[in-house]
């Protein structure tokens, strides 16, 4: 005996355990309203192990019929797993024609092919492969018109004959399959938009254009400036301006003034220039962030921390207003 004929008893029997299963199933639901919870446990094993046998049986014939491809110029083996293949009519484009195909499903891969039948050969039927469209081009109508059984897939740079229409033999076909292309581009779309995340990171952008500003370390408020101290350890230039400092001002306090870490590295070329303005009493000390008279009608100037506003993925300083997260539309995905 050859391979096959000792492989056939083991299917057959494959076949055997789905109606077992099926006519235990049957007669659970008659001893259900007065069972207990082991009950109930064994009834919902009963469920998975009946659901477990029927993928095996489906998909074992779906890689059979994949192998029976012919005439095909794409590498199933990279297109990820079949997930499902079945019967269709298909309409290509608006006024296209109508066709029988057998479509195949896989993770990456949606593929038309004719089939050629032989009679004399039972379940040796072969495929010849006619056209295909990637996961990554296509959207999804899940309804057209008023028919059950049929969807649409096109293209997302959408022209008129860059669609396909599907109908299906059963309502039951059409809404497992509808299911199964929803699920895959949600999958797409959300891979696609960390994919993106992690770009715009790597090249400096970060997953927010733009940060709050926050309370940090850096931030000076409620501290008291003592001027006789910097006046010894800040070194006097030659056009630098220093008047008398009353007693308000000693101990003056800036209320929501922040330095910016980023300024102390110019502060010191720029400190010649703005020290040799007067402004009133006081003296500026270079950093320009700093009113040096109490009663000063200018508010006081706000810089951007470091750890506030800057990116933590890429370190450079956005300095624009406040922005949400972009939102993710799901008509991006294509559905």
């Amino acid at each position: 005996m050859d391979l096959a004929s000792y492989l056939l008893k083991p299917v057959q029997r494959m076949g055997k355990y789905a109606l077992l299963l099926q006519q235990m199933m049957k007669a659970c639901p008659e001893t259900l309203l007065n069972s207990s919870e082991r009950s109930i446990q064994e009834i919902e094993d009963l469920k998975l192990a009946e659901e477990m046998v029927k993928f095996q049986l489906r998909h074992g014939n779906d890689l059979l019929a994949m192998d029976s491809i012919r005439e095909c110029d794409v590498n199933l083996k990279e297109q990820g797993r079949l997930l499902r293949q079945n019967e269709f009519l298909v309409w290509e484009g608006k006024s296209g024609k109508r066709s029988l195909r057998q479509v195949f499903l896989f993770e990456e891969l949606i593929l038309f092919s004719k089939a050629r039948r032989f009679p004399d050969r039972k379940n040796l039927d072969l495929y010849i492969y006619k056209n295909s469209i990637k996961m990554t081009d296509i959207g999804l109508t899940a309804k057209i018109g008023e028919s059950p059984t049929k969807f649409e897939i096109w293209f997302r740079k959408r022209k008129p004959n860059d669609t396909f229409t599907l109908q299906s033999m059963t309502e039951d076909v059409k809404k497992i399959w509808t299911e199964e292309l929803s699920q895959l581009l949600w999958k797409q779309a959300i891979k696609n938009r960390a994919v993106r995340m992690a770009e715009m990171s790597s090249m400096g952008i970060g997953n927010k254009p733009c940060l709050d500003i926050r309370p940090s370390d850096n931030q000076i408020s409620d501290r008291s400036i003592s001027f006789a101290q910097l006046s010894r350890t800040v070194p006097r230039f030659r056009n630098s301006i220093v008047g008398p400092v009353t007693e308000a001002c000693r101990n003056v306090k800036r209320p929501h003034s922040v330095i910016s870490m980023s300024s102390v590295s110019s502060s010191s070329t720029s400190s010649g220039g703005s020290a040799g303005t007067p402004t009133g009493q006081g003296g500026s000390i270079g950093h320009g962030s700093y009113e040096s008279t109490c009663d000063s009608p200018k508010p006081y100037h706000k810089s951007a921390t470091l750890n506030s506003q800057c990116s933590v993925e890429s370190g450079i300083i956005a300095d624009i207003s406040v922005a949400s997260d972009e939102s993710f539309d799901p008509a991006n995905a294509g559905l």
